[in-house]
């Protein structure tokens, strides 16, 4: 029995000291309370007298002006490569070569040709003597020499061309026939890649036999022209001057003029130009290479200009118009905000998953120093109303009473803060307008309150809470 009253009285004392602390708190609590009006003043800002942007924010990339792909014209082998991956360069700059070998020929024979023309113009324009037809008919016997040469050339050109092909086609022939025969294993694959090595030997020995076929045909043309001229000034001159003769020069002459220009424009054809001043993105050839009329060659990006092209949803897109301002920041430079202005509104719609949006271009006025590329990654907000002269307060000064439904600020007058009550109209993401109960130059104040047991227990609100 006297154990359990030692142990009944230790847990009254227990309990009586735990009273006690309960109450002492209280009772400081209640001191603080009393003493302390003001609360912990965590951020201050300014009731300002302007103007009030209401925007759409939306997500993008950037674009350039325009991406041109540069593909071969002719199929050809690439004799130089005169530029690198992210060179600047001008409209119309040479960017590569094809090989002109047999067209700077051409290119040589036409001028021939002109030159030919233009003296039996002069032949036909005057009387000939016997040096001159003597000398005509060397040159019409040294050219059915060359025409003769020229077409056993042909013949011999068809003959190489076709030993080449066969011989490729046997090749490739053989190949197969040990692909087909090899054993499953390593041997099987080594067949293999030599059949595909055949075939394409097989493709490279028809080229080289339409090269050589057409570069025989070349020079025959060439030297039956040289003939057809040179027959035809001996009889100019055997004829003596005929003005139906010297009309016909005349328009001779204007003919090899053409066949020359023409020559020298497919020389110029063999330059691969820039279509347009930018930056050179990729570059898919190489120095001998081999690609086919249609190829990648090149790739030039048209940084003249600067875009952004987002997409807004179709709840906002019927207060977006061309010519609205807009500010754009980019993920790689959070830190820069860039200006610029709707340029274009896709007439159609872009709908993925339920979700319906608009493509809408940005045309950026200033870039403020950053290094955009194409694709990266920005935001835009679209500036779509402004409301001017307006008195803002900050959004987070904005309150509103849970219990009441009161929308109010606190104000700091002087050190002290006053719940006020205020009138709200438009807003954006960081201002809204105030209609009634702060006014310009006011200072708000956002605060940190606290709820402690006096709460709980109906004790009153500072006096910072109350109106």
């Amino acid at each position: 029995m006297q154990k359990r009253a030692g142990k009944r009285l230790g847990w009254a004392i227990v309990l009586v000291v735990i009273a006690g602390l309960v109450a002492g708190f209280f009772w400081l609590r209640q001191q603080q309370l009393a003493t302390t009006d003001q609360p912990e003043v965590l951020r201050t800002g300014q009731v300002a007298q302007g103007d009030l942007l209401i925007s759409v924010s939306s997500s993008g990339t950037v674009a350039m002006r325009r991406t041109t792909r540069v593909v071969a014209r002719t199929a050809g082998r690439i004799a130089q490569v005169l530029v690198s991956p992210q060179e600047r360069v001008t409209e119309g700059q040479i960017l590569a070569r094809s090989d002109q070998g047999d067209l700077q020929r051409a290119v040589q024979q036409a001028e021939i040709a002109v030159e030919q023309a233009r003296l039996a113009l002069e032949v036909a324009q005057k009387p000939a003597d016997p040096d001159e037809i003597r000398l005509a008919q060397v040159s019409v016997g040294s050219a059915a020499e060359a025409l003769e040469l020229a077409r056993i050339g042909t013949e011999t050109a068809e003959v190489d061309a076709a030993a080449l092909v066969v011989q490729a086609q046997r090749q490739r022939e053989q190949a197969y026939i040990r692909y087909r025969d090899a054993a499953d294993g390593d041997a099987k694959e080594r067949a293999r890649k030599a059949f595909e090595d055949a075939e394409a030997q097989e493709r490279i020995a028809q080229l080289n036999a339409d090269v050589t076929r057409k570069s025989a045909n070349a020079q025959y043309q060439a030297a039956l022209i040289n003939y057809a001229q040179a027959t035809e000034r001996l009889t100019t001159l055997t004829d003596g001057v005929d003005e139906d003769t010297v009309e016909q020069r005349t328009l001779d002459l204007e003919q090899a003029e053409l066949r020359l220009e023409q020559a020298r424009r497919a020389v110029e054809e063999t330059e691969i130009r820039a279509p347009h001043a930018g930056l050179v993105a990729t570059v898919d050839t190489a120095q001998d290479a081999t690609p086919f009329a249609g190829d990648l060659l090149f790739t030039i990006l048209d940084d003249s200009e600067v875009y952004v092209d987002t997409t807004v949803d179709e709840i906002d897109i019927g207060s977006i118009v061309v010519g609205q301002q807009a500010s754009i920041v980019a993920d790689a430079y959070p830190e820069i905000t860039l200006t610029g202005v709707v340029e274009s509104i896709a007439p159609s719609a872009i709908s993925i998953g339920g979700l319906v949006t608009y493509g809408v271009r940005i045309e950026l006025t200033t870039l403020e120093g950053a290094r955009l590329l194409d694709g990266m990654a920005v935001t835009a907000q679209i500036v779509t109303d402004t409301y001017e002269d307006l008195v803002l307060v900050p959004v987070w000064a904005v309150r509103r009473d849970q219990t009441t439904g009161e929308t109010y600020s606190l104000r700091m007058d002087g050190a002290a803060v006053t719940r006020v009550p205020v009138q709200i109209g438009r807003s954006n993401e960081s201002y809204a307008e105030v209609l009634d109960g702060l006014a310009a130059n006011d200072t708000v104040a956002l605060v940190a309150t606290e709820r402690d047991l006096f709460s709980f227990a109906g004790q009153a609100e500072p006096p910072w809470a109350r109106d």
